[in-house]
């Protein structure tokens, strides 16, 4: 089956392009696909996107898009990546991808060498 895949953000930077195609067998999974884009983008992509331990890292987002109908995950369904890494891709005609986005202020902390 084949599936388009969107790349967003940084992971473009590792891409050098913000969308492919992949060819992939029919019970592919989530991490089958990762797994097939680690080994087209080389150690870097592989190294920002995979955990050894975990298949994606936390703050990497998949999200589904265009299922076929009974087939799959529901269309635009955000496949968790701690729990649904083994998620089918069934029916997947297009994948987004990206890192999860943080900001904020991070509070300063002062250290004093001295002891009051």
């Amino acid at each position: 089956m084949k599936v388009k895949v969107k790349f967003y953000t940084r992971i473009k930077e590792f891409t050098g392009e913000p969308e492919t195609t992949v060819e992939l067998k029919e019970n592919s999974t989530v991490l089958d696909l990762m797994k097939k884009l680690s080994e087209k983008y080389g150690e870097p992509f592989k190294e920002y996107v995979l955990d050894p331990k975990h298949g994606i890292k936390p703050y990497i987002k998949v999200i589904a898009k265009n299922a076929e109908p009974g087939k799959g995950l529901k269309d635009g369904s955000s496949v968790s990546v701690l729990l649904d890494t083994d998620a089918f891709l069934r029916g997947r005609k297009e994948v987004e991808i990206y890192p999860i986005i943080g900001g904020g202020i991070q509070p300063q902390l002062t250290f004093s060498s001295e002891r009051q």
